[in-house]
């Protein structure tokens, strides 16, 4: 029999080629000398390689794997290609799809249309632009703002001890009525400009005797508001008593800046003096919301809102009678600040202090006026006695 491999003849039932050393098994045993190719028969000495199948499996199927992927990605793009007669409705749909994922990243397309049809209403009145006024609506823009001056000092020095800011319409109508018709007929400031177009009569006791029905005009003309419920009314007329002001009130006021907040509205802002005793007490700087009426005889605006109203000065504690203090707003404060500012509580009433280091810390103060030589705890209005108590709290901490 001879080996499949190397082809020599070998002794029957070998299990061993003894040339090439191959395994034969028994199939092989029995089988003729194979017929050599021509390249072994003509080269004797190379050895015979057979090839091995596995090795080529791989690289085929890359190939072939690459060659489909290829194909399907090229059928997908020929398909998927934009028709050169649809180029324009189809960007119209993704301009549509970018318009609607915009208004899904802010929220409900119907409140996004809400919001946007707010801002197109709100756009034609909204302004905000530095103006310049004419002498004459600054000049009475400016006695407008007196008059709330002496409506707080009215108020807090006689009456209910409130400032501007804490006041209701009652309040604000009653004491800008009783100032309003004083400038006007007693202390001639105005010009009798209230009295040609809005009739009152004043009598030789001194009160000022007005219509009711023309002290409503009169204040819806210029604040805005009507509220009698302070005024002493006898049968259709408002009567309001009146005495001197003494040394204290309204030193002096300044428009320094003014501002065209909306189509009908402005904004006027400045400083308003007190004085106390012939010096100036304290300072108070305010913001203004006025509009538009040719009805008004203050330079032809009404009274809006009260937007600050703000008092300045060298204080520790400068709105102890406007607003509430919290633990915090006085964490800072060590013991003797604390009692500097109860005391200054004290200042702005007009005590006269009886230690020589008071005397000389509030002395040296341009708002400070020694008049009295007790302050009653009705003295102070809701703010300042809480705010008084909070210190008094915080000082026995320490």
């Amino acid at each position: 029999m001879y080996c499949r491999k190397c082809g020599k003849e070998i002794e029957n039932n070998s299990k061993f080629c003894p040339c090439c050393g191959n395994h034969l098994d028994m199939e092989q045993s029995h089988a003729e000398r194979p017929a050599k190719p021509k390249e072994l028969l003509e080269e004797p000495s190379k050895e015979y390689k057979s090839v091995n199948p596995k090795k080529w499996v791989i690289p085929v199927a890359a190939v072939s794997s690459a060659a489909i992927i290829g194909l399907v990605v090229f059928v997908g793009v020929r398909f998927m290609q934009k028709p050169p007669e649809t180029t324009e409705p189809v960007t119209a749909d993704i301009q549509k799809q970018d318009s609607s994922d915009k208004k899904e990243k802010v929220g409900k397309v119907e409140d996004v249309e809400s919001a946007e049809d707010t801002i197109q209403d709100d756009e034609p009145g909204q302004v905000d632009t530095i103006i310049s006024l004419e002498p004459s609506v600054k000049e009475q823009l400016e006695l407008f703002v007196e008059l709330l001056g002496w409506s707080e000092h009215f108020s807090y020095n006689w009456e209910d001890r409130k400032k501007l800011m804490e006041f209701d319409d009652s309040n604000l109508c009653h004491s800008f009525l009783l100032y309003s018709l004083f400038f006007d007929g007693y202390n001639k400031k105005n010009n009798d400009r209230l009295i040609s177009k809005y009739t009152y009569t004043m009598t030789s006791y001194p009160q000022f005797i007005i219509a009711e029905e023309i002290a409503k005009k009169y204040l819806m003309d210029s604040i805005g508001r009507y509220d009698n419920s302070r005024m002493n009314i006898e049968g259709t007329n408002i009567v309001l008593p009146f005495g001197d002001t003494g040394d204290s009130g309204v030193d002096n006021v300044e428009i320094t800046n003014a501002r065209q907040v909306s189509e009908n509205d402005i904004q006027i802002e400045g400083n308003i003096a007190f004085q106390r005793g012939w010096k100036i007490s304290r300072t108070v700087s305010f913001l203004i919301t006025m509009t538009a009426n040719p009805e008004s005889i203050w330079g032809g605006y009404t009274f809006k809102t009260l937007d600050c109203w703000e008092e300045e000065g060298d204080y520790i504690l400068s709105e102890i009678s406007t607003r509430y203090y919290s633990v915090n707003d006085l964490s800072s404060m060590d013991a003797h600040t604390l009692y500097l500012a109860r005391n200054e509580l004290y200042a702005r009433h007009g005590y006269i202090f009886k230690t020589p280091e008071l005397q000389e810390y509030f002395g040296n103060k341009s708002w400070y006026t020694p008049q009295v030589s007790e302050v009653p705890d009705s003295a102070f209005n809701e703010y300042e006695k809480k705010n008084l108590e909070l210190i008094q709290k915080l000082e026995a901490n320490f």
